[in-house]
């Protein structure tokens, strides 16, 4: 249990910093309502291990098998420095991890409902805060009592994931605004100038250009076909409804624009 601890910690790491592959999908209803979908897919993280030697370390974790969903209502009140009312966006959705070893699959997903398409930018921020919290609670909840109970005896903590005290992640340098049938997303010019001042970002391009690309994935589903889509990497589906954004650390790097979009429908 005491590597699945470690692996929890590495899980939160990972999210605080918004590597590997992750998939932001936004959906949204005839009348304003919708699903703020995210996922991070951190099987390469294994693969990083291994190669890091940590292979025979890992071993025994081979057995470890999850599959569990946490209903963030149940865990709303132990979600660190968030406010009030981002706990009130997020107490209808939940997060869900899969981490099966020897299969390397490895990944978490947090859903989460809103009522209109304002509350989208503050659901994701409130997210951003606490997801290393989320993370805490899962494995605290997929612990064994007899291993929580030889921890406290060892004098020993679960590690600690409180994304507010991290750095702010790749969406911080974006800002992105949600209008009725309007959407748009713009680079933050000023922090983008200070990016090299970003010590968890500057060790992610470093990872990436050790040959583990990140991959970045945005979708959009309209409640009808787009009037107006502009974005240099925009790809528009058939039916006009199906907005998606693909592209990589390195992109990000090299012209964070390629990320910008503006919708209209």
């Amino acid at each position: 249990m005491k590597r699945l601890i470690g692996i929890a910690a590495i899980i939160g790491l990972v999210i605080l910093s918004g590597c590997f592959d992750t998939v932001d999908e936004t959906t949204i209803n005839e009348d304003g309502s919708g699903t703020v979908f995210n996922s991070v897919d951190m099987g390469k993280l294994l693969t990083m291990l291994s190669a890091m030697g940590a292979e025979e370390k890992l071993k025994d974790a081979e057995k470890i098998m999850i599959d569990t969903t946490v209903f963030l209502q149940d865990i709303k009140d132990s979600l660190g420095k968030i406010t009030d009312a981002e706990k009130k966006l997020l107490e209808k959705g939940n997060a869900h991890i899969v981490l099966n070893m020897k299969e390397e699959k490895f990944s978490i997903s947090f859903t989460v409902p809103f009522a209109k398409t304002s509350d989208i930018t503050a659901i994701n921020e409130a997210l951003g805060k606490s997801s290393g919290k989320i993370m805490q609670n899962m494995v605290e909840k997929i612990m064994p009592e007899e291993e929580k109970a030889k921890n406290k005896d060892d004098g020993e903590d679960m590690p600690a994931m409180d994304s507010e005290e991290g750095t702010p992640g790749i969406s911080s340098y974006f800002q992105t605004s949600y209008d009725k049938n309007k959407m748009v997303k713009k680079v933050n010019k000023e922090m983008f100038a200070k990016i090299e001042d970003d010590a968890s970002l500057k060790s992610l391009k470093e990872m990436g250009q050790m040959g583990m690309a990140m991959n970045m994935k945005t979708v959009i589903n309209l409640p009808k076909p787009a009037k107006k889509v502009n974005g240099k990497g925009i790809t528009l589906s058939d039916d006009k409804k199906k907005v998606t954004i693909e592209g990589t650390l390195d992109d990000f790097f090299e012209d964070p624009s390629k990320f910008e979009y503006e919708i209209e429908y």
